[in-house]
């Protein structure tokens, strides 16, 4: 797909999520209502996490009250993204026909059990090592002492990134499904890719060596699966486009292929830049290779070389 038109479905897309938006913000206001009145829970969790010495304070009236809030918004989203993601899904099938959503229920849960699993893994793992070895740091003379506002915010932080992270394989079929990702090419770029990753993991990562790395091998877990999937895919697509061109010079279509009839074969051999007058001249050309055709005919037909007549040539006829 063009990326001009790549960019006009991505605005039609967000153009009809804003037409959603308000019931979207309705049900994240509920699942915030049942995080807010769960967020005790979760700050009794984060206090568990820290060493008998360790104290968490607060240092303005309010921040007790926007902590909470702020855990409420998070579990609200992580209640709502289903529903979100189902929306963007379903909207991608209308945009999209070619990625070829046929049961979006199926490809939202496959998503939203990836967040789970990349959230639950930095909520019950990563987050007890990152402030094991974070406060590891202070030694016996520096009092352990952190604000609730700021702990907080480290922890649902890095707990989202994680579970959003985990989406990186969906991404990458989606990508290449577009056209805008081959797999080849993320085989090739493999070292950069790599590279950009340790960045990013630095960039949304709290600052510290440990959940950077800790992010960073899960994502390249993650790309090998994606380049994995987007390979199959192709290949799938492959049987269903591209044709065969025997050493006898016909062209074969298999029963049942996208190119059946003409019209769908000349939209599927666009798809890989080809048209039916190359397929005719590769033809003719693997003939005349194999002796089938005599280089003269080859030429006549094709309009290359064709031998011009000399004045003289026609001497006799003139006598």
């Amino acid at each position: 797909m063009a990326p001009v038109n790549l960019l006009q479905s991505f605005f039609n897309l967000v153009q009809e999520l804003r037409k959603k938006l308000f019931m979207l913000l309705g049900i994240w206001l509920a699942g915030a209502v049942i995080g807010y009145l769960n967020s005790n829970a979760v700050i009794d969790y984060f206090e568990s996490l820290l060493p008998p010495e360790a104290k968490l304070i607060v240092i303005s009236p309010p921040e007790a009250f926007v902590s909470q809030l702020k855990i409420a918004i998070i579990i609200g989203l992580i209640l709502t993204l289903p529903f979100i993601m189902y929306t963007v899904i379903d909207l991608l099938k209308t945009k999209f026909p070619r990625l070829g959503i046929k049961n979006p229920y199926t490809i939202t849960a496959f998503c939203y059990v990836l967040f789970i699993i990349g959230a639950s893994f930095a909520f019950f793992f990563i987050l007890p090592l990152a402030m094991k070895f974070l406060l590891s740091y202070g030694g016996p003379k520096v009092q352990d002492w952190m604000t609730l506002s700021k702990y907080t915010s480290f922890a649902t932080l890095l707990t989202v990134v994680f579970g959003f992270a985990f989406e990186l394989p969906v991404f990458m079929i989606v990508l290449s499904y577009v056209g805008v990702l081959k797999s080849d090419k993320m085989i090739k770029n493999r070292k950069y890719i790599v590279l950009g990753m340790f960045i990013a993991a630095a960039m949304v990562t709290p600052p510290d060596p440990l959940s950077l790395v800790m992010l960073a091998i899960p994502l390249l877990i993650l790309f090998e699966i994606g380049v994995y999937f987007a390979r199959v895919r192709e290949r799938s697509i492959a049987k269903k486009t591209d044709v065969v061109l025997t050493k006898t010079g016909k062209l074969i279509i298999p029963e049942g292929h996208a190119a059946a009839s003409e019209a769908k074969q000349r939209e599927a051999l666009a798809e890989i830049g080809l048209t039916m007058e190359d397929l005719e001249r590769f033809s003719r050309q693997m003939q005349r290779d194999l002796g089938q055709i005599p280089n003269e005919e080859f030429n006549e037909s094709s309009g290359e070389n064709q031998p011009s007549e000399e004045p003289g040539d026609n001497t006799d006829e003139n006598q």
